[in-house]
């Protein structure tokens, strides 16, 4: 289980238990569970279209693709139901916590989608593009919503929200360095390349817009939180400098592609950012709890039920 995603269930955890007197919801209320369940279920598809890829079963590839797409939409509507509904501390401490681990299922599907667009060609090429925009759009309004709800948490969790948010735009930032570096090779279908450029183009903007939001936030956090988080913000602000840099060399008028440095440019973007990425999971994990064994160590596995 990645760090983001240990984090994002332990807050929902942690908000569920503190309002376990509560009236238990109906089978059909949003909870944070709900989220978890339908997470798994489109983690499983994303698993099963890259076995389909590899089988050359182009079938097979596309139906998990849009099992994937739909669970993740409703995980995605269960947790913003959540953050509506919230009115105390514990309720929006299990919202940010659905809220999260919905974004960071958007953003393995944005990372499936990453590494998979260029292995394949016709309508499943095709079909995994046209995934790109829904998968953007998803993220881009979870990570804004995640990022409104971390001022109204109770102040033990603000700083591991923080860093939780800066190790979802670090995660987000892998995909689209990926994604421009395809741009970069010159090797995907002109129509293909035109919804590419334009989701890297929209999700770039949510990642920059979410590491400002993060910044605003540093000061009102704990010192000891502090500097980790500045570090790793600093990296993630340099990776997406680089990946908005190299984009802007394939948007229209740019001549994309048409250079000799344009190709090679991409190529090297994906070794760029692997360092700096490794770096950040690294400061980030003192202040999330390394491998749950921080504040949420206890609650973490039982709840999301998979590692």
């Amino acid at each position: 289980m990645s760090i983001s995603r240990r984090i994002a269930v332990g807050l929902a955890a942690a908000g569920a238990i503190a309002v376990t007197g509560a009236p238990a919801a109906s089978a059909h209320s949003p909870s944070a569970k709900g989220v978890s369940a339908h997470a798994k279920k489109a983690h499983v598809a994303m698993k099963r279209v890259a076995v389909a890829v590899d089988r050359h079963n182009s079938r097979s590839a596309r139906k998990h693709l849009a099992v994937a797409r739909r669970q993740a939409a409703v995980a995605a509507r269960e947790a913003r139901a959540l953050r509506a509904a919230a009115d105390t501390p514990a309720e929006y401490t299990t919202a940010a916590g659905a809220l999260g681990l919905a974004t960071d299922t958007y953003t393995d599907l944005l990372t499936m989608i990453s590494g998979l667009i260029d292995e394949v060609s016709g309508i499943v090429q095709s079909s995994l593009a046209k995934a790109l925009p829904a998968t953007v759009n998803g993220h881009t309004k979870l990570l804004d919503m995640l990022n409104g709800v971390v001022a109204l948490l109770p102040e033990q969790y603000q700083d591991e929200a923080a860093a939780f948010i800066a190790q979802l735009t670090a995660a987000t930032a892998d995909p689209l360095g990926t994604l421009t570096g395809l741009l970069g090779a010159g090797g995907l279908p002109v129509d293909i390349a035109s919804i590419v450029t334009t989701a890297v183009q929209t999700a770039t903007e949510a990642v920059q817009m979410a590491l400002s939001h993060i910044e605003a936030l540093l000061p009102s956090l704990p010192a000891i939180a502090q500097g980790p988080i500045r570090m790793a913000l600093t990296m993630v602000t340099d990776i997406m400098d680089m990946v908005t840099g190299t984009l802007g060399n394939f948007l229209p008028g740019a001549g994309a592609g048409t250079g000799s440095g344009a190709p090679q440019a991409g190529g090297l973007l994906g070794g760029l950012i692997s360092g700096p990425m490794s770096m950040v999971q690294n400061l980030l994990g003192g202040v999330l709890g390394g491998n749950g064994g921080g504040l949420f160590g206890g609650l973490l596995p039982g709840f999301l039920g998979r590692s």
